[in-house]
């Protein structure tokens, strides 16, 4: 279905780091030295010793000043005695999500983070299918927080949740969004099913207008909370949600909007990157090993040519099916000084070699498959294929996956040379 059935939200990939984080209590009063001037009046100065203490109370200070970027959360499965829990949150793919198994209908996780973030929770059974995407129960956690959740797998809305500031007024946000726009956007969705199952054209046409219109709406209201809210950190995730639907220059306006506080965010840090790499701004250089574990650097393979950073994966059709047309671009323009530089985003090294070997990929081809710090994160692609074509002097001149404008694109370049 066209228009509003397109809108969905990018994959949330996270990004975690558990273990343990050395706290030291305030209420451990064996841990706290006596005063100095105590010391100092019941025996003679002994500046080895005061140097001994004065160290132990920096560090104590230290300890007890120092952030806590840990949390907890926990919860329970509703009428589930086993089963397993998918953690994940933005900036890891499917396949890194935390994942627990229920015991006694119960599940707990645990982790750091630098600012509050947005996670989703799912609830799978063994014999679920592995790429069965179901529902996922969305949530907010702020550093030294301890969440709580009872999940309602039959209805995951109603589920319950309690943990910090942020994700209370988050759960708000949701039911609010939810009240006003999703699920006018549901009802709109079942109509459309219906239509297209009694091949009524006229009535399609009709429900997509209708539906873009909500969509529209909604972005709006969205647009208009994170102008109101511009000091909360959902309102940095809400941005950075919209950020591929937005004219850049709308993006910027509303993101120079932003409170400066939320710099450390991961949302205010990507929509940042992503504004750096618009069409007319110069290319952001990365490093990659190719399929052999040597090192290339972008700049140095694209200088003084136009090159084109082609991402894409094996088991992308479209991606395969551009490489064939990559490949006839390629040979028609390599000796006029063009080039391609393709980026796989590829678990695995054995599946980006065999595609190499079957598309007859002629051009470099780099491995990329940590998400978080990968160079698909820094170009901010939002689907596969994705091209990024970067002209002699080292400018971004087109950022799309339209093959027949691309090529225009190209062509045009070519001739000046």
């Amino acid at each position: 279905m066209a228009g509003f059935v397109r809108i969905r939200q990018v994959e949330s990939r996270p990004n975690l780091s558990f273990g343990r984080t050395l706290r030291l209590s305030s209420d451990r009063h064996d841990l706290i030295p006596p005063p100095l001037a105590t010391i100092m009046k019941n025996e003679k100065p002994n500046f080895k010793k005061m140097k001994y203490l004065s160290l132990i109370l920096i560090l104590l200070i230290f300890f007890s000043c120092k952030k806590d970027n840990s949390f907890v959360v926990k919860g329970k499965v509703m009428n589930k005695d086993s089963g397993i829990i998918r953690f994940s949150q933005m900036g890891k793919n499917f396949y890194d999500a935390e994942i627990y198994e229920l015991t006694n209908s119960e599940f707990y996780f645990k982790g750091e983070i630098e600012s509050p973030e947005e996670f989703f929770i799912q609830y799978k059974t063994k014999n679920t299918p592995e790429r069965t995407e179901p529902e996922r129960y969305k949530f907010f956690i702020e550093p030294g927080s301890k969440t709580e959740i009872i999940l309602n797998t039959e209805n995951v809305k109603s589920s319950e949740f309690k943990g910090s500031k942020t994700g209370s007024k988050y759960l708000k946000f949701q039911n609010d969004i939810f009240d006003e726009f999703d699920s006018k956007i549901e009802v709109v969705r079942n109509d459309y099913q219906n239509a297209q199952n009694n091949n009524d054209k006229e009535l399609i046409e009709d429900i997509i207008k209708r539906g873009d219109s909500i969509v529209n709406e909604k972005q709006k209201w969205e647009l208009k909370y994170t102008w109101n809210h511009s000091k909360s950190y959902i309102s940095a995730y809400l941005l950075h949600e919209m950020q591929f639907k937005l004219p850049p220059d709308t993006l910027q306006t509303y993101f120079n909007r932003l409170d400066k506080n939320l710099s450390e965010s991961k949302y205010y840090k990507r929509i940042q990157a992503y504004l750096l790499v618009q069409v007319g701004k110069p290319f952001v250089d990365f490093e990659l090993p190719d399929s052999s574990g040597t090192i290339h650097r972008f700049s140095t393979v694209a200088k003084n040519k136009v090159t084109l950073i082609d991402f894409w994966f094996r088991g992308c059709k479209a991606c395969r099916e551009h490489n064939k047309e990559l490949k006839q671009l390629y040979e028609a323009n390599k000796s006029k000084g063009f080039e391609i530089v393709g980026v796989s985003g590829d678990e695995n090294n054995s599946d980006f070699v065999k595609t190499i070997e079957e598309d007859k990929m002629t051009w470099l081809n780099l491995h990329d498959k940590h998400y978080e710090k990968s160079v698909g994160s820094i170009y901010e692609l939002n689907a596969y294929p994705f091209n990024v074509l970067v002209d002699e002097n080292g400018i971004i001149v087109y950022k799309a996956n339209d093959y027949e404008n691309l090529k225009t694109v190209v062509d045009s370049l070519m001739q000046k040379k």
